[in-house]
């Protein structure tokens, strides 16, 4: 009995979802057979596609690829977009006929768009990076797909419709003062020296 709960913390401890959980039932009732697995989804304990697929063991792991690419090309094709609207933003704010309440605007949505593109890309690029890193031979630590399924990918999402309206700006009009005596303090120390 003794022995069998040793067995029973070692699998605690594993990351394996669909073959911990299969040698544990087997450790327990060595009568136990798997019937099916149940799918695409289900490999890990998070419900997200195989982010990170290893070529040798996902018999899926084209179909992860493709959802990467899917990505890369979404990603790619935002950021062009966006770029467009930058540029344009830019001429229209350099025009001597804008006023400056056009230029302000103008700024705003160029800071807007700025936010947008790279928190998008050090969430989506770091994932596509890795899953191309993976797919190539090098080894992701299982650990990487929970923290980019539980951490990267909410944080991200939460982030967006943050990003898109006018608070980031509210909270920087309220924090800059702050930032700022802080700085005043720092640059009358230096002086003191």
């Amino acid at each position: 009995m003794l022995a069998m709960l040793n067995n029973v913390s070692y699998y605690r401890n594993s990351v394996n979802s669909w073959k911990t959980l299969n040698a544990l039932m087997k450790t327990l009732n060595p009568s136990y057979t798997m019937k099916r697995k149940f799918g695409y989804y289900s490999t890990h304990g998070v419900c997200l596609p195989t982010l990170f697929p290893d070529r040798e063991q996902d018999t899926a792991w084209m179909y992860s690829l493709l959802i990467i690419f899917v990505n890369l090309v979404a990603f790619s094709f935002i950021v062009i977009a966006y770029i467009f609207i930058y540029r344009k933003a830019m001429k229209q704010g350099k025009t001597a006929t804008n006023t400056d309440t056009q230029k302000e605007r103008g700024k705003k949505m160029r800071r807007k768009i700025t936010r947008i593109i790279v928190t998008d890309f050090l969430s989506w690029m770091s994932i596509c990076f890795m899953a191309f890193m993976q797919v190539a031979g090098v080894d992701i630590p299982n650990d990487t797909y929970v923290v980019v399924g539980l951490i990267l990918i909410p944080i991200n999402s939460a982030l967006n419709p943050l990003l898109f309206s006018e608070a980031p700006e509210y909270i920087w009009q309220r924090v800059k003062p702050f930032f700022a005596g802080i700085m005043k303090q720092k640059t009358r120390l230096g002086r003191m020296e």
